[in-house]
């Protein structure tokens, strides 16, 4: 890796410093948290914000057992004891390299800063409670390319990552969200996430912590960046839940988006419909179609059109959790027409484990060949706010470089989460 890459380390020690700053405060007595935090959203996968901070918040199965950070977690749990504010602070590291390119530009590393809040303003102590979310967040580079550009260095038809992009610190999400039916149905409003995060509900589409790559995280989706919007999701019983919404197509997370959402008016639309074994395990045992269209964006000069996708997905003993996928795209609006995706994960212990991906895609341009991959990657904690997931991608046939009949893609992560 180049040596310019390792000076964002000293951040991680900045931050792991300032803990014991904060004083001697007792740590929250939740079992089994570090902060207390237990209040899940029924809107979104387990990407989604609300969802991350109380996972973020399990204690873990680490190398070094021991909390580094009590009086840091303890101050955070009695903040949300005293106001209902629920935050936490990640930052991400990605270094990748491919053994071969059609440019000088075979390795990509970056840094993603994310600090989140969940204040909750009506109802705290109930299930139909009134959330205000936002993300301040940093997306920037350590090398003449940023991860999520390495795809089309090396001819790949999909991303090998699609987090790690660049902007400058900003307010990428601002939203509230009204729960009701006792938690069963929510409405969210607002600058809003990606809505990849939102629809097509898989547990496994957490770039920070799991599979990475395009086709894992966005399918055959052309998702819009974050923006203005709106989305619902209602479950009218425990095993069906109905969902919707609209969304800037032409979102930004560095603008507020009133113009291009009023103004401008072009949409990305989408709904879903899902089958889950019950409302607890919405995220784990989930069968799904999500059905999307987009509008025209004539700035982007990309057309309008349509898709869906078909998925299925069991976690089995809470250990084993196979995948099934399948999403087709029409009219060109995104590089891939047919795409399926399977695989499966393995928990070792704690949220220790690895999974395995394989992933073919049909290109929308017919001149193109087919392209097949694999992800593999594994993930541990070292200490209960650092994870490592070292990671593996082979691109078979890559369908822009016809030259070469494989590319391989190593990866690191290193995700600091306190």
């Amino acid at each position: 890796m180049p040596h310019s890459l390792w000076p964002s380390g000293s951040f991680v020690l900045i931050l792991l410093c300032a803990g014991p700053a904060l004083g001697q405060q007792e740590p929250s007595t939740e079992p089994g948290r570090l902060a207390g935090f237990t209040e899940q959203t029924s809107i979104g996968g387990s990407g989604d914000m609300p969802t991350l901070l109380v996972e973020d918040d399990e204690q873990e199965a680490a190398l070094i057992s021991p909390v580094l950070l009590e009086p840091w977690f303890g101050f955070k749990g009695r903040v949300n004891e005293s106001i209902g504010l629920k935050f936490g602070v990640n930052y991400n590291t990605l270094f990748m390299g491919a053994s071969s390119s059609l440019t000088e530009n075979d390795n990509a590393s970056g840094g993603v800063l994310e600090i989140n809040g969940n204040w909750t303003l009506i109802g705290r102590g109930g299930p139909n409670t009134g959330v205000l979310g936002i993300r301040f967040e940093s997306r920037h580079k350590y090398t003449d390319i940023s991860p999520n550009q390495l795809g089309g260095e090396i001819g790949s038809l999909w991303k090998p990552d699609v987090l790690w992009a660049t902007f400058d610190f900003t307010v990428s999400q601002l939203w509230w969200e009204q729960r009701f039916m006792s938690g069963k149905g929510a409405v969210r409003f607002g600058k809003l996430v990606k809505p990849s995060v939102i629809y097509d509900n898989f547990f496994l589409r957490v770039p920070q912590l799991i599979f990475e790559n395009e086709t894992m995280v966005f399918s055959a989706t052309p998702y819009p960046s974050n923006g203005l919007g709106a989305v619902a999701v209602i479950f009218p019983i425990d095993n069906l839940y109905l969902q919707g919404g609209i969304h800037d197509a032409n979102g930004s997370p560095t603008e507020a988006g009133f113009d291009t959402f009023f103004d401008v008016g072009e949409y990305f639309v989408a709904g879903e419909i899902g089958w889950v074994s019950s409302f607890d395990r919405r995220r784990k045992d989930n069968y799904h179609v999500t059905v999307w269209h987009t509008d025209e964006r004539t700035a982007k000069g990309t057309p309008s059109g349509w898709g869906l996708t078909v998925a299925l997905q069991r976690y089995f003993s809470d250990r084993v959790m196979p995948f099934l996928r399948y999403s087709y795209s029409s009219g060109g609006v995104t590089p891939i027409d047919h795409l399926v995706t399977g695989g499966l994960a393995y928990r070792v212990r704690g949220h220790h484990g690895f999974g395995i991906g394989l992933s073919w895609g049909s290109p929308s341009e017919a001149d193109l060949r087919n392209q097949f991959g694999i992800e593999s990657m594994y993930r541990f904690y070292i200490t209960q706010t650092i994870s490592v997931i070292p990671g593996l991608q082979v691109l078979f046939s890559p369908s822009q470089n016809p030259d070469e009949n494989a590319i391989g893609v190593l990866s690191l992560r290193v995700r600091l989460s306190i």
